[in-house]
């Protein structure tokens, strides 16, 4: 299924608030980072055999990367 925003490219994206910012911005490589990392961290928890304790912290810590990564958009 294909999916049209019906605003054009001209390597622009949309932010959550709605202003539009160049692709290849700081501020979108920077989310697109921490969300790498969120993904990362969620394929190691996935794997199983950790502590609880570190367990725990990994999950606070993707909370935390989920958290700037929306401040960030």
């Amino acid at each position: 299924m294909k999916i049209y925003t019906k605003t054009g490219d001209e390597g622009e994206t949309s932010l959550f608030g709605g202003m539009r910012t160049q692709k290849n911005a700081l501020r979108i490589h920077t989310y697109g980072t921490l969300d790498e990392l969120n993904a990362h961290l969620g394929f190691a928890l996935s794997q199983g055999g950790l502590p609880q304790e570190k367990i725990s912290l990994l999950q606070q810590i993707q909370g935390d990367l989920f958290q700037m990564g929306a401040e960030l958009a």
